[in-house]
């Protein structure tokens, strides 16, 4: 436990280095919502390189988005972990929304023996309900640091502001797959399929060679 407290200390401390490949950036399906209906935005990495973890901040206006817990099993509200990091060695270091100031906090690390990863994938996913309150209201990502497994710090540019529009003439906007694979699934999945690939040719030719 302390070396991953102390790995996220140096991730969070350490100098910054700007990196000039990659980027991070925030999905919805769409920005014009129907009023006091439920929608959600995802939080996207592309062409990252390799990287243990991230600090990310988001600020949202309170006034407008009802932030929805994704974890009623534990205090406070929570954001969804994403599919980028190995989830099952990932240490979530703080996971909070606070309602009042509009604000998301997530800062979490793989632990040992987990590698480094890479490319593209969701950092997090959260979950909001327009309140009705206002007609209009912004997200944007105020901080994503992304650390290194040797403590070194990356900084990635990040996309545009969401800008949110709410009506009772909007569709009520689509919901997340409740089936996504993870990378490590993904690759997983393909080995086996391969395998059984080969192992079926493989069954093939020396049956026709035993007739």
């Amino acid at each position: 436990m302390k070396n991953i407290v102390f790995m996220l200390s140096v991730m969070i401390f350490s100098n910054l280095s700007f990196a000039s490949d990659g980027r991070v950036y925030l999905f919805t399906p769409s920005e014009q919502v129907k009023l006091g209906s439920e929608f959600y935005v995802d939080v996207l990495v592309e062409g990252l390189p390799n990287v243990y973890g991230v600090d990310l901040s988001l600020q949202y206006d309170p006034k407008a988005f009802q932030p929805i817990d994704s974890d009623d099993k534990q205090s406070g509200l929570q954001i969804e972990n994403g599919n980028f990091f190995d989830d099952s060695r990932l240490y979530v270091l703080r996971n909070s929304i606070d309602a009042d100031l509009g604000k998301v906090s997530y800062i979490a690390s793989q632990m040992s023996p987990a590698a480094e990863v890479y490319g593209n994938g969701r950092i997090a996913r959260i979950k909001f309900k327009s309140l009705g309150e206002k007609n209009e209201g912004m997200l944007r990502i105020i901080k994503t640091e992304f650390g290194k497994r040797n403590g070194q710090t990356l900084v990635f540019d990040t996309g545009l502001d969401l800008n949110f529009v709410f009506d009772d003439g909007y569709e009520v906007p689509s919901q997340p797959s409740r089936f996504e694979l993870s990378v490590s699934l993904l690759l997983v999945v393909l080995c086996v399929l391969c395998l059984a690939i080969v192992g079926v040719w493989t069954f093939y030719r020396r049956t026709r060679r035993a007739l």
